[in-house]
């Protein structure tokens, strides 16, 4: 951590920090907390040292340039230093119904955006079937 950016990390995300980074934790609102998947709580973390993170499989990074938008499912959500809003998967309630999504986060740069490859709900069904 660089000192002047604040990262934000997901539920489950935070594994450690080193000396000189310090971590609040935060309520998100009730809109995001109830429908982003993370809860009403998430972690914020600032300072200068390193943060270190966990998540179910390989983590990407994705490096948002000024005002580009990107849509992730909430269940990939591992660590972001930009803002973000929840909508709706597809258009209407019913085609969200119909193809199985739900509500998605609308990240808009700039900043990073670290995912996780594999959904915690997929990784369960996999323990409990293999």
């Amino acid at each position: 951590m660089d000192g002047h950016t604040q990262w934000t990390v997901g539920h489950g995300g935070y594994l450690a920090m080193s000396e000189g980074v310090t971590k609040e934790t935060n309520s998100q609102g009730l809109g995001k907390g109830l429908f982003s998947g993370e809860g009403l709580f998430v972690h914020k973390f600032s300072g200068r040292g390193v943060l270190f993170v966990t998540s179910l499989g390989a983590i990407i990074q994705r490096q948002l340039r000024q005002s580009e938008q990107l849509i992730i499912d909430n269940g990939h959500l591992v660590a972001w230093t930009c803002p973000y809003a929840i909508e709706r998967a597809g258009g209407s309630l019913s085609s969200g119904m119909h193809t199985g999504e739900g509500l998605v986060c609308r990240f808009t740069g700039p900043g990073l955006i670290y995912l996780q490859v594999i959904r915690m709900i997929i990784c369960c069904i996999l323990f409990i079937f293999v």
